[in-house]
């Protein structure tokens, strides 16, 4: 966590080295500076004061070979004003004049306020504050000022340079200073800043890069329920979202199922809250149910990305949960995830009509099915004969764990039992 320095309280004792009164010379540049005493010692001791305190320099004018619009904010800082920095250029030229001038009270003043960065063509001004006890930190801008500043540090006190050396700020030039822009905002606490899915998926690729953790995860497209039946609060989100790191189990053994909790990773007291999971189909991934008809099982099945994520968020709460290494007609092999599944209760749209709670059931084989009923359940879905599977394209899940025992249970759901059917929902452009 950001160490943030605390200003210190300004003192108006003035040392007494310099005679208060005394005007002196200091020309830098093309300029002339007149400074009292006071002046100088406001903030000392200092190249300043070391120089002219030499009763030998009194009446000299000392000259500075540095830029002396720069100068001015130094000028202005011992004279009693509060600076302002203008841009990311700017500081990183005061900062390491001010250092190389020995002016700590400034050093402090520039290392506690703001930081500052070059996003793409525009310099950013980022209040210190807006990071500080978060853990947003460490991030991008203040690893990289910290190590810019540190090395110019030691490069100035090892061999005694004659001034500091050329320095850029920290920049992304190929990032975009819009996207900055609205996480510098959402920083601030307002996160209607999200225009769509789209560009939240653009924001959570800017904060993985500046590495803004708590800001990312507060962004996540999520939503929190309060369960009236349970009392609890849930919080939904979509599988690829999940870390290991935020999952926990309340279960005490075999007979305690609970659903699994989650706790969103790197956020300042977070709340532990009942979890359920959106699981989106994928590109290059399938997601189905598999209803064994004579077994009156059913199973949720998914491969490729989505069973590699099921694995690693849940894999370690139960010893049943494992990959399946599987070949694809087309001969390349992809990992496949198995789990014993509960459909009572949810709500199920196929094929763009809501089914019954007990849907389900009419797809079970029973001793007394009539022949003709077994042939329309097994047009209805891929089936063969024992199996019957039906492809989800959405679907919200709990996860209920008894002791190393899981299995889901669903919330929602929506898939399709045909190509015929799911054609209907593919709309032209």
């Amino acid at each position: 966590m950001v160490q943030m320095e605390l200003m210190e309280e300004f003192d108006p004792a003035i040392p007494v080295t310099l005679p208060h009164e005394n005007v002196y010379l200091i020309q830098v540049g093309y300029k002339l500076f007149r400074f009292s005493g006071a002046s100088l010692l406001s903030d000392s001791p200092s190249y300043f004061t070391n120089f002219f305190t030499n009763p030998q320099n009194a009446e000299k004018v000392l000259y500075i070979d540095r830029n002396p619009q720069v100068f001015q904010k130094i000028f202005s800082h011992l004279q009693g004003y509060h600076i302002d920095v203008d841009d990311a250029h700017e500081y990183v030229y005061l900062w390491l004049d001010s250092y190389y001038f020995g002016l700590r009270r400034l050093q402090k003043l520039l290392d506690s306020e703001f930081t500052f960065a070059c996003i793409g063509n525009k310099s950013f001004k980022i209040p210190k504050q807006l990071l500080a006890r978060t853990n947003n930190y460490p991030n991008y801008f203040l690893i990289n000022f910290d190590s810019l500043l540190s090395d110019n540090r030691k490069i100035i006190q090892s061999k005694s340079m004659i001034r500091p050396p050329p320095q850029r700020p920290p920049m992304a030039s190929t990032r975009s200073s819009d996207l900055f822009a609205d996480l510098l905002e959402a920083l601030k606490g307002n996160d209607s800043i999200v225009k769509d899915d789209q560009h939240r998926q653009l924001l959570l690729k800017e904060c993985r890069y500046y590495r803004f953790l708590e800001l990312e995860q507060r962004l996540l497209k999520h939503d929190l329920v309060n369960n009236p039946f349970t009392k609890e609060q849930e919080i939904i989100l979509n599988l690829l979202d999940l870390q290991q790191r935020g999952v926990s189990s309340r279960s005490k053994g075999i007979h305690d199922e609970h659903a699994l909790r989650y706790t969103r990773p790197y956020m300042i007291k977070e709340k532990e809250r009942s979890l359920i999971v959106q699981v989106n189909l994928e590109a290059g991934s399938t997601c189905k149910l598999s209803i064994n008809r004579d077994a009156h099982l059913i199973s949720f099945i998914c491969t490729g990305k989505l069973a590699n994520q099921f694995h690693s968020v849940f894999g370690s709460f139960a010893k049943d949960l494992l990959l399946a290494h599987q070949m694809e007609v087309h001969g390349q092999g992809t990992d496949k995830f198995v789990i014993f599944c509960g459909l009572s209760n949810a709500t199920t749209n196929l094929n763009g009509q809501e089914l019954k709670n007990d849907w389900f059931f009419d797809w079970f084989k029973h001793p007394e099915e009539p022949l003709l009923k077994k042939r329309k359940a097994s047009e209805d879905c891929h089936s063969e004969d024992e199996l019957a599977e039906v492809p989800l394209t959405k679907s919200l899940w709990r996860v209920l764990v008894r002791g190393d025992r899981c299995r889901l249970h669903a919330v929602s759901l929506v898939g399709y039992s045909n190509q015929a059917a799911f054609n209907k929902s593919i709309t032209m452009l």
